[in-house]
């Protein structure tokens, strides 16, 4: 799949949960494990070193993606993420996760069982326990 498709299903996938948040939850403090660098700045200098144009919409996609799941875990609906999204991150994520890790874009790996779903998989990749 390729970068403007994982985008489009990234930007869903976060809309979905935004729809999803309740009144009284827009003011709730986010748990710490919600604290991540690697955002990126609107230019294509991040504060983790310049990149290019793709690597840096790859990142973009990454954030949207995965804040989804956040955001859905942190107020309380089903944080599940649509296949094909969950593939294209998988895709692009998977051979990069160490490297943005020792940029501190993601913190230590969560062990996740080699034949666990994909989903589960990208979770532990990019820091985040599925369980």
């Amino acid at each position: 799949m390729n970068e403007q498709g994982v985008f489009v299903l990234a930007d869903r996938a976060l809309d979905h949960v935004v729809q999803q948040i309740g009144d009284g939850q827009w003011d709730m403090t986010m748990p710490a494990s919600f604290a991540r660098r690697g955002e990126g700045a609107p230019a294509l200098h991040c504060s983790f070193g310049d990149f290019a144009a793709r690597e840096y919409f790859w990142q973009t996609n990454g954030f949207r993606g995965m804040r989804a799941w956040d955001i859905a875990r942190a107020i309380g609906v089903d944080p599940s993420l649509p296949d094909d999204l969950v593939q294209g991150l998988w895709d692009e994520l998977s051979p990069v996760a160490d490297a943005w890790r020792a940029y501190g874009v993601f913190p230590a790996a969560v062990p996740v069982p080699k034949d666990a779903p994909l989903m589960e998989r990208l979770l532990g990749i990019t820091g985040r326990d599925p369980r």
